[in-house]
């Protein structure tokens, strides 16, 4: 009632704030019914009075959304994906040249700015659930600050310092340096909350059955002919590779490497050839990177770290990119179908080969018996050593009548 001790104030106050509330409600019937919020909670928990802190981050004072949530934007995402990607390749050739540094130092200056102002704006879109939200989100976030944090004093804090620096500041700039690299696990948290319909398409799919393919036809040359770029085309592979695996991953979670699931066998197979290969050529080269710069002096030596009977390790490991191949008939179906006939047939070749096997062992009885004990002959009469010598034992026999 307008005027009324307990009701909304009269003119235009009352319809303000009814705008608000239509505002506010507008808005969560917009949310998605099973969808989340960046800090992980669920709509439910918004209309329970539950989501307090998630609406004072999805909208404003008037109701409007916060001007900050580009950053869990897809856009967003897919320029820190790239940024991320740049800065790894960068850094790891620094790590391999010391002396690029000055080469990529304007580039290193700009990707550790965008970092910073991607880490402010999310510290000011998420606030309070930056560090205080749920398990996920707040590992993600402390995994930037940390990897910001020693970028920031490897790029700007020495430089306040003097020069040359002393062994022991260098290689702690080298370990910060090495950090950075680490956050290219962050690519995998874009991956997984990123929107991948398209990679479930059998368009996609073709594309990857023509990168096995191709893949391996150049395995053959690879080990023909001696060329310096198949490193870079390995890499390229792998990359195409590990994002395959991680869109499984997300679609179908633990149920990927479920017992209950049909695949199970092709999926394990999947994911042992991409880990070998991510350890080959990923882990053991960043490990081998980080112990030359952490080796003392920059003399010929420290450019060769010996892994000692790890290196025989390494090289068995290599050949197991030779079971991309397997990749080839699982994603050609004529073959696909062709090998799940042959693998149900074995149970029947199983057992034709066990009735074989036990014919010829009871017909071997019989005829060592009746020709290696020469009982089919009457007494006296004198047999060849050439007509019993293959009769003389059971397997004999049997190899015999093999």
């Amino acid at each position: 009632r307008r005027g009324s001790p307990g009701g909304p104030p009269a003119g235009g106050g009352g319809e303000a704030l009814r705008g608000t509330t239509r505002r506010k409600t507008s808005l969560l019937a917009e949310l998605p019914s099973t969808g989340t919020s960046p800090g992980g909670l669920s709509l439910a928990n918004a209309r329970s009075g539950k989501g307090t802190r998630l609406l004072r981050i999805d909208m404003g004072v008037e109701g409007q959304l916060n001007p900050l949530k580009f950053v869990e934007a897809g856009w967003f995402q897919s320029v820190a994906a790239a940024c991320i990607s740049v800065n790894l390749i960068v850094a790891v050739l620094e790590l391999d040249h010391p002396e690029l540094k000055g080469a990529f130092f304007w580039l290193d200056q700009a990707l550790l700015l965008f970092y910073v102002f991607e880490l402010v704006c999310r510290a000011l879109y998420f606030r309070r659930m930056m560090f205080c939200g749920p398990c996920a989100v707040a590992a993600w976030n402390l995994l930037d600050v940390i990897v910001i944090t020693a970028g920031v004093l490897d790029q700007w804090a020495s430089l306040f310092l003097a020069h040359p620096l002393p062994r022991e500041a260098q290689k702690a700039s080298q370990v910060c340096q090495f950090i950075r690299v680490i956050r290219v696990l962050r690519i995998i948290r874009i991956v997984f909350e990123a929107e991948l319909g398209w990679a479930e398409t059998v368009q996609f799919q073709t594309f990857m059955a023509g990168v096995i393919t191709v893949n391996a036809l150049i395995l053959g040359c690879e080990t023909d002919y001696e060329w310096g770029g198949w490193v870079y085309i390995e890499h390229a592979m792998l990359v195409l590779y590990v994002f395959e695996l991680l869109v499984s991953f997300k679609r179908d979670r633990t149920y990927f490497l479920s017992c209950s699931n049909p695949d199970v066998c092709w999926n394990l197979l999947d994911f042992v050839i991409v880990m070998s290969s991510i350890v080959d050529s990923w882990v053991i080269a960043l490990a081998n990177l980080f112990l030359k710069a952490m080796a003392d002096g920059d003399t010929h030596d420290s450019e060769h770290i010996h892994l000692g009977q790890f290196v025989i390790l390494l090289r068995m490991a290599r050949l197991m990119r030779i079971l991309r191949l397997v990749k080839l008939v699982k994603s050609v179906k004529p073959l696909y179908l062709l090998v799940t006939g042959v693998l149900n047939a074995v149970q029947g070749v199983f057992w034709v080969l066990m009735l074989t096997v036990f014919v010829l062992y009871a017909v071997g009885i019989l005829a060592t018996r009746l020709v290696g004990h020469k009982m089919m002959f009457p007494p006296g009469v004198r047999v060849g050593s050439l007509v019993v010598r293959p009769w003389v034992t059971v397997c004999d026999s049997m190899f015999t009548l093999f």
